[in-house]
């Protein structure tokens, strides 16, 4: 079996099982794993191939400009994180659950890049006096309660949503 079988049987199967936004994040990320790494058989697949993969992305030797030309671009550490992530849960659920006859999960052997550290941003006065003035302006009278309490403690916008 080839990676880029083991993709999108992996894509078939379990992302439909989780929420909507991870299934896309999924087939998002699965996309550069099938470009790059799609032609090697599961047993073929190397802690060296899969280092070299995650070394060209963060270099991001894989980006091209509108044009088609190279735009070496670093990518995020995070982005090749979760490009890994992916990886290394399709080759556990392969040898657990589909009986694939892998003797190892080789994206256990690679170090991942270190994840960013956390965002610190906080509105200004004046950002924040325009975001509530464009609160108020809306039809919806709940919404400013919403964002008050959001700017108060810190929320994101996944927090939020769970609000409503």
């Amino acid at each position: 079996m080839t990676v880029a079988d083991a993709i999108k049987r992996y894509l078939t199967e379990v992302p439909p099982t989780k929420r909507p936004a991870s299934a896309a994040c999924d087939a998002r990320h699965s996309k550069p794993l099938t470009q790059r790494l799609g032609k090697y058989s599961l047993a073929a697949l190397t802690p060296e191939i899969i280092a070299k993969y995650r070394d060209e992305r963060l270099a991001g030797l894989d980006r091209k400009d509108a044009k088609g030309r190279p735009d070496p671009r670093p990518r995020s550490p995070n982005t090749v994180r979760l490009d890994l992530a992916l990886l290394g849960h399709m080759f556990n659920t392969e040898i657990k659950e589909w009986g694939i006859g892998l003797l190892h999960n080789p994206v256990q052997s690679i170090r991942r890049p270190a994840p960013p550290p956390g965002r610190e941003r906080r509105l200004t006065p004046k950002e924040e006096q325009q975001l509530l003035d464009a609160v108020a302006a809306h039809s919806n009278p709940m919404l400013s309660w919403i964002v008050r309490i959001a700017l108060e403690t810190g929320m994101r916008s996944s927090e939020i949503t769970t609000l409503r």
